[in-house]
């Protein structure tokens, strides 16, 4: 927020005031130095979007490279000094609070029920929604079965938005190549360099959350030699750090919404209930008070 100059002006009386404070999941471990001012009471506060904040979540964009999520959180929650830098395991509390703050504790979701195709839309009670996210410790330190320690640090929100980034961009080439006037074996060729592309992506992913390998003549925690560790290891091991990763990545988010279906349409075939995952980070989250799940990529 620009406090420049505010004390004098005489509207400043009006300006937006918290509306809202939150604890994060993480309780401001794993971010750097600088990137958050939490303050002694462990509680951030959060302010209503602003005119503009809901105008940069209507930028594409801004919003598929990260850039919308980021400035919209500096806005609403200024003690975040560099939200690229915030775990993801503190990301869906902070957007769920951002919304509270900005629209109310209730929110419009919008599904298709099962087996009937039949629109049905519910109210989420967003602060349930908060209290259900997906809690516990990270664990940092692993053991591999060959006897080598791997310390690794949850994935951040750049690394994340990168990773989201790539993988887009690659599923829009791939639909653009079943578009295209090529040959079949061009259209295989091009097929296999996008799954290659696809595979290294996953491995990206592991290798961002690798920060040190101890060994018994010590810990290594150069990027480019645990890069070259993390590329020659057998497939056991490296499934060992890719279980470790998936298996923590689960902290902090949000858990799918129970349906309840109505008995009108389970007498037309539907089933007693159904899931809907939930999506935070999209413009519809913040734009509408109504969501329709979508996801980033």
């Amino acid at each position: 927020m620009d406090t420049q100059n505010t004390t004098s002006n005489p509207l400043s009386a009006y300006f937006r005031q918290p509306q809202i404070y939150v604890k994060l999941p993480s309780g401001g471990k794993y971010w750097p130095q600088g990137a958050l001012a939490m303050g002694d009471s462990e509680e951030l506060a959060v302010y209503a979007m602003t005119a503009r904040d809901e105008m940069m979540m209507n930028t594409p964009d801004a919003l598929l490279n990260g850039e919308a999520t980021v400035s919209v959180i500096h806005s609403c929650i200024p003690q975040i000094k560099n939200a690229w830098e915030m775990p993801m395991i503190d990301v869906d509390t902070i957007l769920i609070a951002i919304r509270i703050a900005s629209y109310g504790e209730s929110m419009d979701i919008a599904t298709v029920i099962p087996k009937v195709n039949k629109s049905y839309e519910l109210k989420v009670d967003l602060r349930l929604l908060m209290d259900q996210v997906v809690k516990g410790d990270f664990q940092e330190w692993m053991e591999l079965s060959n006897g080598l320690h791997v310390k690794l640090n949850p994935l951040n929100y750049r690394q994340q938005t990168n990773i989201a980034l790539k993988a887009f961009e690659e599923q829009s080439l791939m639909r653009s190549v079943e578009d295209a006037t090529l040959s079949s074996s061009q259209k295989r060729e091009k097929y296999t360099s996008i799954i290659s592309n696809l595979a290294n992506l996953n491995f990206e992913n592991i290798l961002s959350a690798i920060k040190c390998v101890k060994t018994p003549e010590g810990e290594v925690e150069d990027a480019e030699y645990i890069r070259q560790f993390v590329t020659n290891i057998d497939y056991k091991l490296g499934d060992e750090i890719k279980k470790h990763v998936e298996k923590y990545a689960k902290l902090g988010a949000v858990p799918p919404v129970t349906v309840q279906t109505p008995e009108e349409h389970i007498k037309e075939g539907a089933p007693a209930s159904y899931t809907v995952p939930i999506s935070l980070d999209n413009s519809n989250f913040f734009v509408s008070k109504s969501f329709q799940p979508r996801s980033l990529i």
